[in-house]
């Protein structure tokens, strides 16, 4: 009996206990891991370019339907207002009769000369404007990579930004500029003529005929701004851009960042030219040129601006940038016009929203 009143109560004593055990671990607490942030953020945003420049050069083409003939006579001559040829004799003596002439202010009674002309264009018309606002957009991603230092309590971190955006440039219109013109003036001496035929003159190779001398005096002359050029041009362009660098984010509150940010881009650029010009020189006449190309061209540049992130919920936010962005020089050429864009001043500008996840 002694014996199993000791038994009875060990044994509902070891009970209680595994009881107790069993009961503990079954209630231990579970212990949650803080979530970690994420490292990524991406994002899209309407983003115009600006302050692209762009020129057209190469306009006013007006050509001489003659090339000039060296001096020394014994040969023909053409000219827009008239001719000096050889006549049946060869130029006995140095004169001809076999010439014409159109104006009478060809005429210089005081040198007893008449003068013929060429004359064309310097084809050195200039055009250009600055588009101020080119619209386009950009798709953008930034991955943290961790602290870079410490601001009060707020943490400062870095990491890689890259981005793709695109821009339609379109630039042109219609207006008039002016050309130089380059003259070839040349003076044939008229000494022996008593009485000058009237303007419109045109003397035969058989003659009879008034004789003038056959070797001319020349000067050249450039006359500024002496052709008038109507213009239409337009210049149609597709940029893709794409940009990779490293970024500093500092929080100014918990959902409130400024973002600095620089890097490379490489742009694939394609672009149309198209212009019709229409040159007068006048009391010589008008002609009209136009040309149209297509050129694709991949530019190397660079790129440096901030950001700025508000963070409207845990995941969503409105995201806001400025950078400037430069790349090599544009270009495309057609039947002697060349066609340029310059982003040696552009800058992209953007507000879109961005994901967190």
């Amino acid at each position: 009996m002694k014996l199993f009143s000791f038994i009875f109560p060990l044994a509902g004593f070891l009970a209680s206990g595994m009881a107790f055990a069993e009961g503990g671990q079954a209630q231990e607490p579970i212990i949650e891991m803080p979530a970690q942030p994420s490292r990524w953020s991406v994002g899209a945003s309407f983003a115009p370019l600006l302050n692209v420049e762009s020129s057209f050069s190469g306009l006013g083409s007006y050509a001489a339907p003659f090339a000039p003939q060296p001096t020394g006579g014994g040969r023909d001559y053409e000219y827009q207002d008239g001719f000096v040829r050889v006549d049946e004799s060869g130029n006995a003596g140095g004169l001809t009769g076999y010439w014409g002439y159109e104006n009478a202010g060809q005429y210089d009674a005081g040198s007893n000369s008449l003068s013929f002309n060429l004359s064309s264009s310097l084809a050195n018309g200039r055009a250009g404007e600055t588009e101020p606002l080119s619209p386009g957009f950009e798709i953008f991603g930034y991955y943290e990579m961790g602290a870079a230092g410490m601001s009060g309590d707020s943490r400062v971190s870095w990491g890689i930004k890259g981005g793709l955006h695109y821009a339609k440039i379109s630039t042109g219109g219609s207006g008039t500029i002016t050309s130089d013109v380059l003259r070839v003036t040349d003076c044939f001496d008229t000494a022996g003529i008593v009485l000058l035929p009237a303007p419109g003159y045109q003397g035969s190779f058989n003659g009879p005929g008034a004789l003038i001398g056959d070797d001319p005096s020349r000067t050249v002359t450039v006359i500024e701004k002496g052709a008038s050029v109507s213009a239409d041009l337009d210049l149609e362009v597709d940029m893709i851009t794409m940009t990779v660098g490293p970024y500093v984010e500092i929080p100014l509150t918990p959902e409130f960042s400024l973002f600095g940010e620089a890097g490379f881009s490489m742009s694939v650029v394609r672009g149309s030219y198209e212009y019709d010009t229409l040159t007068t020189i006048t009391g010589v006449g008008a002609q009209a040129a136009s040309g149209g190309e297509t050129r694709s061209m991949i530019l190397p540049g660079v790129y440096a601006g901030f950001s700025a992130m508000w963070k409207v919920t845990r995941h969503f936010g409105v995201h806001a940038s400025a950078k400037y962005q430069y790349v090599d020089q544009f270009t495309v050429d057609t039947n002697g016009s060349e066609a340029g864009l310059s982003f040696d001043g552009a800058a992209v500008i953007s507000l879109g929203c961005f994901w967190t996840f």
